[in-house]
Formats: C-alpha cells, sequence, structure tokens
C-alpha cells in the first residue's frame, strides 16, 4: 500500500471547448463518478475536486452521485482556490476527465513510492501504452508553489519525468469530450482480458465475453446473479449429456463451453462495475464445482444409455473417489484453492487442472463421439493426481 493518500482532480478547460462528458456512462458508471470510484479503490482516502469552469448545480449533482454510492468509502469535496484543493504533501494529480483503473493508479503511486520520487523535486507523470504521457501525475511537496500556474492556464510547465508501466494489463486514457469517450469505453473494456489467467481466456472466451460484457454492465444484474444464470446453464449442460446419443453430447459439451465464456462475464462485471467480494468469488467457486459433479453425473447417466450401467458406473466410481480426494487436499488447508501448495512444482498443475481450459478437452472428445473415453481418463487420471498431490503433501508436512 502506498502512502499517497490525497488526489486532485483538475477540471479545466480550453475556452470554447464543448462540455467534457462527465456525467456520461461508461460501461454503466458515469465518467466522472467512476473516476472517483477508482481513485478510491486504489487508496486515496482524501479525494479533491477544482473545476471553476463548472457550474454550482453542476458540482452539486456530481457530489450527490458519488457521496450516495455505498461503493465510495473515501471523502469527497469541491474546492474554491488551488491553495484550498493543494495539500501540503505529496499528491496524485489527475488532469482533466480520465478514464483508468484502479491498478494502474495504484502500480504508479507504488512505484514512485518505491524510487523514493515523492523526495524528489521532479513531477511524475504516467505512461502506458497506447497513451500519451499526461493526465496522471504525482506532484512533489517541493513543487507545490507552482500549481498556481496550473490551476489558471490547466498546463503544467517544465520538465516532467516519467513512469512507463508497459505491462498491457496497465491503462488509463484522456476524455476530453464526447467524440472521444465512445473509443476510449471500448479500449478500457478491452484491457480487462489482461485480468484473465487462463490461456483459453485470453486467447478465445474474452473474444466473446468482453462484447457481452459491455452489454452488461448497462443492465441492473449484479454478479452473483449472473454467475446463478450461469451455474442454470451447467445444470443444462449436464442434463444434455445425459440424454446419451452423439448430437446431445455435442450440444452438451457446447453449452458447457457457454458457461466457460459467461463465467469470464460475472467477473468483468464485478471489476467494471466496482463489485468485487468474498462471498461473490466463494460463490463462483461453488457454481464452478456444482456444475462439474453434474457434467460428470450426466456423462455417467449418458453413457450408461449406451454402453450399459456396469461400464459406466466404475469410470464415475474412480472419478468420485479421486475428484473427491483432490477436492479436500487442495480446499482443507488455509488459503484454498491449493494456497499449501504453492511453493512446490505441483502448484502450477493444480492452476491448469482447476481452471476451464478443460471444458474444450470436453468438446473435443464429443465431437469424436468419445465421452465415454473421456470419463474413463478423468476416473483414472483423477487418482493418479490425488496421489500425486498427496505425496506431495506428506513430503512437505514431514519437513
Amino acid at each position: 500500500m502506498s502512502d499517497f493518500e490525497t488526489a486532485v482532480i483538475l477540471l479545466k478547460f480550453p475556452a470554447g471547448s464543448p462540455p467534457p462528458p462527465l456525467e456520461k456512462d461508461v460501461a454503466g458508471i458515469p465518467l466522472f463518478k467512476r473516476l472517483v470510484l477508482t481513485l478510491g479503490r486504489a487508496g486515496l482516502r482524501d479525494i479533491r475536486a477544482f473545476g471553476p469552469d463548472l457550474s454550482a448545480q453542476q458540482r452539486e449533482t456530481l457530489q450527490k452521485e458519488v457521496e450516495g454510492d455505498p461503493r465510495f468509502r473515501a471523502t469527497f469535496s469541491w474546492r474554491e482556490t488551488w491553495e484550498d484543493a493543494v495539500p501540503a504533501e505529496p499528491f496524485l494529480l489527475v488532469k482533466g476527465p480520465v478514464l483508468t483503473t484502479h491498478k494502474t493508479v495504484h502500480e504508479f503511486l507504488e512505484r514512485c513510492q518505491r524510487e523514493q520520487r515523492e523526495t524528489q523535486d521532479a513531477i511524475v507523470g504516467l505512461y502506458t501504452p497506447g497513451s500519451q504521457s499526461g493526465g496522471l501525475f504525482m506532484i512533489p511537496a517541493a513543487r507545490r508553489n507552482e500549481m498556481a500556474s496550473l490551476f489558471v492556464s490547466g498546463e503544467l510547465k517544465g520538465h516532467i519525468d516519467i513512469v512507463s508501466l508497459n505491462e498491457p494489463l496497465y491503462f488509463w486514457s484522456g476524455v476530453p469530450d464526447t467524440r472521444s469517450l465512445r473509443g476510449a469505453e471500448w479500449k478500457f473494456i478491452q484491457s480487462h482480458r489482461h485480468h484473465y489467467h487462463q490461456a483459453m481466456d485470453i486467447a478465445f472466451n474474452a473474444l466473446f465475453s468482453l462484447p457481452i460484457s459491455s452489454l452488461l454492465v448497462k443492465l441492473p444484474v449484479t454478479p452473483n446473479q449472473l454467475t446463478l444464470f450461469g451455474l442454470a446453464i451447467g445444470l443444462g449442460a449436464g442434463w444434455f449429456f445425459a440424454q446419451g446419443t452423439y448430437l446431445w453430447g455435442v450440444a452438451g459439451a457446447i453449452l458447457l463451453a457457454l458457461t466457460a465464456i459467461w463465467d469470464c462475464c460475472d467477473g468483468d462485471v464485478a471489476r467494471l462495475k466496482f463489485m468485487e467480494s468474498d462471498f461473490g468469488e466463494t460463490l463462483d467457486t461453488a457454481c464452478d464445482n456444482i456444475i462439474n459433479v453434474f457434467i460428470f453425473t450426466g456423462m455417467m447417466i449418458g453413457v450408461a444409455h449406451t454402453r450399459g450401467l456396469g461400464y459406466a458406473l466404475v469410470p464415475f466410481a474412480l472419478l468420485a473417489l479421486g475428484g473427491g480426494t483432490i477436492f479436500y487436499l487442495i480446499y482443507s488447508h488455509e488459503g484454498g484453492k491449493g494456497a499449501f501448495f504453492k511453493d512446490t512444482p505441483i502448484y502450477d498443475v493444480i492452476q491448469v487442472l482447476a481452471s476451464r481450459n478443460f471444458i474444450y478437452v470436453i468438446l473435443l472428445f464429443a465431437l469424436m463421439g468419445g465421452l465415454d473415453w473421456f470419463l474413463w481418463l478423468a476416473g483414472i487420471g483423477s487418482n493418479v493426481f490425488a496421489l500425486a498431490l498427496y505425496r506431495v503433501r506428506q513430503s512437505k508436512t514431514a519437513i
């Protein structure tokens, strides 16, 4: 966590320019409100704004929108003079309406702190791929008195050092007018593909999930509601598998692939709407596990229809034994999701097997008409992996 606590938003616009789209929605939240929520989520506790070109009514409306939102847990105020707006300690300056993410702001301030920029005399600006420098600045205490000319002209003068955040995860864009808003919004939503960690999410699922999420954020739905709807899709896929025919198996696999895309959407909406929660993460994990149970139960019933009950029950029983053991070994320790194995070579394997990538393996077997073979593969493989986990656990606890 950085030591920076104050952000100052400077809304000073060239004479004769069109009004900035402060109240226009960006991914379901008005632009100015999104900026303030972003700064608060980045850890800034005192957010001040200076907007001499805005009417008193505009400022009051914007303030009510911010302060009436339960997602905002910092303090927000309009300031009338630069002396009142600018704190004595180093602070973050946000110049003009900016669209960014809280991770970008947080990392920028962390970099400034790690490099001890706040103790130096230079003003520091942020650079990210696809953007010009400017928009976000760290102002050291030694440069406070120079803010008088900035707050009159709206322009920073003199040399500005640059901090580059080159990873594609980081994003910011200035939004000076309505014309630039939609392009910035789409780039902003697209930047969220870099929050994914799984290969198929980044390479394939995001092609569909991000356009869907860009529509869902404009609807009055919560991420948890989307998670429950994804559960319904997964249960439907299990029912399709249970029918036992080739076409029903392919349909079930396609529907299961849709759950992988939809599973990205609830996370996108949670991040875009600032609605991430521990409960939401727990619900998402629980629904994923329920879907897995229904999918493999459906496969077992479907295989029983075509190959006989005895043929289907053996791999299913193996899978239940191996899967149950794996679940216990992974989730029985504090932290869950394999946290106990984090410093071991098997941890990366856990993350791969716990991902949604296996869904596309199921689709491949369904297209080849080999869901019974996949059931056997899953049954035997789960026990082999459970044994490997157990041995790693025993060796680690013995140390």
